[in-house]
């Protein structure tokens, strides 16, 4: 990130919420530019001289339309007065409109300036002041205000309102707030907050930030609120929110977004079910708890589990049934057969489960086939809770064998869900078994709460309202794309042939349950742009269940608000990626996947962290596959904390929800330690690598970087390339560094 110290003005252009990341938020003007190269010789750059206190943004979206208010505090800091003009760059299609800008209570009056004179007074400040910060605004309109005075030192309260018209595609509403320029703030900000509330006639479902980790209160499902709050922060990116309103039982939708230099597309399908809906019943479901009571869960971790076991028990559902397992070095079935949840039943399970005591070695093997074995035929589902703070001591203890004969024993398709607790426990084995059993695993820390985990966790399955699920995409009723509960599958084959629509590398591989109050959400690739058809199939109950949707894939160029689906795709898929590996073993293919997606998206793993290094020829594939198959070693930690760490490292990546854009470039240990490397950063959601003083495109080949075509900056050559430019790569020219960059295909060397 740029510095950004300067000494001050007497007239500023400041931007308080422009479109676009990576924007300036104060430049000087014209006549103080001037006397400062009399007095120095030099051109100041655009600067941040003033620090922002607290910022607040509230919104009400309702009907599409979305009523903003903003309120910031802005503090000189430059030792002199400063004179305020202030920008509002406004996007393309102009969805911003009816102004009220306040600065202590006292409206300020403005005026609405179109795309060419917006771009004159851009370009006429970048080539005065030979600063590009600018560059990512071509394009754009302007809504520009009188000037107002800041004393030095003093502060300002300045608020706006505005109105913006959300758009809408297929049902799928967006909400963009401008968040990411208030990090040109110079000193972090001490409050930032965000609260958003959606209204509409329909159940409002499918909510999701890509950029933030949002709290969403479903509690009205057609007054949704969704809040954001950080202290002592630079936020780094727009707030992004999607939703849908509809209501029908499950509803679907579809982003997708495809860059105008590339062939594919990334989606990603959300599903919800209805959250009152009266023709949506619960499942009755099988629930069985298995709780490690060894001699090493002694203390405080046999009292969580405990509390944690009584929890659910106290939360299962009328219809639902239960049972419970524990285990050391013998194995003991708390029934003979799966109880109903009556109150009776209920008590005696939670005295059984208060007088638990710790002591013995860890039986693994047998407790997860007797778990399997107790549930009987049914057409439930089952959900196996499993809980172990230490290795397989006693009976079996061959990995590869345990998890087989847990495989072999589950008739019934139980799920299962794996909590290790502190870091004696063989993390491998645990993420083999939950993967076999279509479930997940967690790892508790030492000093983390199991019964708050464990908890949590029952919250989000307690209720299922769809199961073995099927997603299948078609076109003209021909199947293109189909995946389950079992595994996703193109049609006829996933590496040799797509038709329609082409998608492709879908994660997750397996579709989990549909539960109340939580979605499923799926990333994936395609080929083809259009329409397409979706249909979801499950059961609920005994009983089938279908819903089709009619949903469309986005052309070249389109789709720009959901750029962010394309890093979330890549991070999902590193992380199927190491899976793969962890538990199949290496395999060349699955390497050099992993070092090529590393590279271009800058998601540096516990493997590939070498790419930060200046000797590293990032294009030398083989190399670098040699290098990385070599760091994958450390997956032969299976316990201690390396081996957790790696495990819980991996579980986050295949469950990414954000793409960060931050400009830092973050690298993880395999002890779980996070690095920021100086030598690669991102800009615009791309890595660049720094080597030999100029930062390099990580989406640029070799032969593309050695034929890049060398432009200097701020000649008439840069401002025409900015001119020809989709808006969205502007941003690129705004960097104030020699840069080889990749521009819709085309490889430009920048330099000054």
């Amino acid at each position: 990130m740029k510095t950004m110290l300067f000494l001050l003005t007497t007239t500023i252009l400041f931007f308080i919420i422009p479109i676009r990341s990576h924007a300036q938020m104060a430049v000087t003007a014209k006549s103080f530019d001037d006397l400062v190269q009399r007095e120095t010789g030099a051109i100041p750059k655009v600067n941040a001289i003033y620090r922002v206190t607290d910022f607040v943004v509230n919104g009400i979206i309702e009907n599409q339309i979305a009523n903003v208010s903003v309120s910031q505090t802005i503090q000189n800091v430059s030792g002199r007065e400063l004179e305020i003009e202030m920008l509002f760059p406004l996007p393309s299609k102009g969805v911003v409109q009816d102004f009220v800008l306040m600065v202590d209570g006292t409206e300020i009056r403005g005026k609405l300036l179109d795309k060419t004179e917006a771009r004159s007074i851009y370009e006429e400040i970048v080539r005065r002041k030979k600063d590009p910060a600018l560059m990512e605004y071509a394009g754009y309109g302007l809504y520009k205000t009188s000037v107002f005075p800041v004393p030095a030192g003093k502060s300002r309260t300045i608020s706006l309102k505005y109105t913006m018209h959300c758009e809408q595609r297929l049902g799928n509403t967006t909400f963009i707030y401008p968040f990411s320029t208030q990090k040109f703030s110079n000193q972090s900000i001490g409050k930032v907050k965000i609260a958003i509330t959606i209204k509409d006639d329909k159940e409002i479902r499918n909510v999701y930030s890509p950029s933030h980790n949002v709290l969403v209160d479903k509690t009205d499902p057609k007054r949704v609120i969704i809040g954001y709050e950080a202290n002592n922060v630079i936020p780094e990116q727009d707030f992004k929110l999607f939703f849908h309103p509809t209501n029908s039982d499950v509803g679907i939708s579809m982003l997708s977004y495809k860059p105008s230099d590339s062939d594919e597309g990334w989606f990603m399908l959300l599903a919800s079910p209805s959250i009152k809906n009266k023709n949506t019943q619960r499942i009755a479901k099988n629930v069985i708890i298995a709780i490690d009571i060894s001699g090493s869960m002694n203390g405080i971790k046999i009292e969580q589990a405990k509390k944690a076991a009584s929890f659910i028990i106290n939360n299962l559902n009328e219809d639902d049934m239960f049972n419970i397992v524990t285990y050391q070095g013998i194995v003991e079935v708390y029934s003979s057969a799966m109880l109903p949840s009556t109150h009776d039943n209920v008590k005696n399970a939670l005295s059984f489960i208060t007088n638990l005591s710790a002591g013995g070695g860890t039986n693994i093997n047998e407790a997860l086939q007797r778990a399997m074995g107790i549930t009987g035929e049914t057409e439930r589902p089952g959900y196996l809770l499993f809980l172990t703070d230490g290795l397989p001591t006693v009976g079996e203890t061959n990995e590869m064998n345990i998890a087989k004969n847990c495989l072999t024993a589950n008739k019934n398709k139980t799920r299962v869900f794996s909590f290790g607790v502190g870091y004696d426990v063989n993390a491998r084995l645990l993420d083999r078994i939950s993967e076999q059993n279509s479930g997940m695993s967690a790892y508790v820390k030492p000093g983390e709460n199991l019964e708050v985990i464990l908890s949590e966790f029952y919250r989000s399955i307690q209720s299922p309202v769809l199961t073995d699920i099927t997603v299948t995409f078609a076109v003209n009723g021909n199947k293109d794309y189909e995946g389950s509960f079992a595994v996703f599958k193109a049609i006829p084959d996933m590496a040799t042939t797509f038709s329609a629509n082409g998608i492709k590398e879908v994660y997750p591989t397996s579709i989990p349950d549909m539960f109340e109050g939580s979605q499923i959400e799926l990333f994936g690739k395609y080929l083809l742009p259009g329409k397409t058809k979706v249909t979801i199939t499950g059961f609920a109950n005994g009983k089938k269940q279908t819903y089709s949707y009619d949903v469309e894939f986005a052309d070249k160029g389109e789709g720009i608000e959901y750029k962010q689906i394309e890093k979330i795709w890549a991070t999902r898929k590193i992380g199927f990626l190491i899976n793969q590996i962890d538990l199949n073993g290496e395999k060349e293919e699955l390497v050099t996947s992993l070092v090529e997606l590393s590279k271009k998206y800058g998601i540096l793993t516990p493997y590939t962290s070498f790419l930060a290094r200046e000797d590293i020829d990032i294009y030398d594939v083989r190399q670098n596959t040699t290098t990385t198959t070599m760091n994958l070693e450390k997956l032969d930690n299976v316990s201690g904390q390396s081996g957790v760490a790696q495990r819980s490292y991996k579980q986050q990546l295949k469950n990414e929800r954000v793409a960060t854009e931050n400009e830092d470039v973050m690298s993880v240990t395999a002890a779980g330690e996070v690095h920021t490397s100086s030598t690669v950063k991102n800009i615009g959601g791309r890595p660049f690598y720094l080597r030999n003083g100029i930062w390099v495109d990580g989406t640029l080949n070799e032969a593309q970087e050695k034929n890049a075509v060398t432009v200097k900056q701020f000649s008439d050559k840069y401002f025409e390339i900015a001119k020809n430019n989709s808006v969205d790569l502007n941003q690129y020219l705004s960097v104030d560094e020699e840069i080889v960059i990749n521009l819709n295909g085309d490889a430009y060397k920048i330099v000054k």
